[in-house]
């Protein structure tokens, strides 16, 4: 029995890999809701979407946990017999107990995590609307994700390319369009799909994009209004009106 389930759990362990692997960015920028619909809906991605995937992922996550905990059980099993076949079992009991003891005293070292930006907290006392962080997460960018997720817990906002890995076909044919944020096509498509602020860190960019970034800033400072600024990010409202429906500037 044991060995069925070890070779279980090593099936298990295995296919989990190769599914989280799988995941892995396809250099779109993890728009969700896929398909052209307007709106946040259609455009940003929600926490509980998910796709076959992730499906997978949390199903072997589960029979891992099971196989697990049965592995743990037989090992506590197997231990008892042979207490029971040792002259002084209460001796080797108190041997186990000891050692236990003083590895739940081992100290944990935990990486600190980073206070939340300023901005942050300025944004979550805002009215509704989507977020896009800048630079916009991409293969280049791609540690940023991360940050940005992180970010996230403090205005529960919902993101540009927030929340999956998984990667919508109209993720990757807006990555350009918005990435190059702010110009004339990234503004009316956001407008059009109700992202409403924008937070930018300049110090992610190269120094000449530092320059490109607020030459276009300055072009479009009457769509692009200035909210709040720390020493690493910068908080802006986008005014732009939602453009018309037949709009050649606007993915759908």
């Amino acid at each position: 029995m044991q060995t069925v389930i070890i070779i279980v759990h090593l099936l298990i362990v295995l296919a989990l890999i190769g599914v989280v692997l799988l995941q892995r960015s396809e250099g779109g920028l993890g728009l969700g809701g896929g398909g052209g619909g307007g709106g946040v809906g259609g455009f940003l991605t929600g926490r509980g979407q998910a796709n076959a995937l992730t499906r997978a992922t949390a199903i072997l996550a589960g029979l891992f946990f099971l196989t697990s905990l049965a592995l743990s059980v037989l090992a506590g099993l197997a231990v008892a017999d042979i207490l029971r076949r040792r002259a002084r079992p209460d001796v080797w009991l108190t041997l186990i107990l000891a050692i236990a003891v003083v590895e739940s005293f081992k100290p944990l070292k935990f990486s600190p995590v980073p206070p939340v930006d300023p901005v942050y907290r300025t944004l979550a006392k805002l009215p509704a609307g989507g977020v896009i962080e800048l630079p916009l997460y991409s293969r280049r960018f791609a540690f940023l994700r991360t940050k940005y997720m992180l970010a996230s817990t403090a205005h529960w906002k919902p993101l540009v390319g927030g929340y999956s890995d998984y990667m919508p076909g109209r993720a990757i044919a807006l990555e350009g369009v918005l990435g190059e944020f702010p110009t004339r096509g990234s503004l009316d498509q956001l407008a059009h799909d109700g992202v409403r602020y924008a937070v930018i860190h300049p110090a992610d960019y190269s120094p000449a994009e530092q320059e490109k970034l607020a030459r276009r800033l300055r072009e479009f400072m009457t769509e692009v209004r200035p909210l709040d600024q720390s020493p690493d990010s910068a908080l802006y409202e986008v005014m732009t009106t939602a453009p018309a429906p037949d709009s050649p500037t606007v993915v759908r």
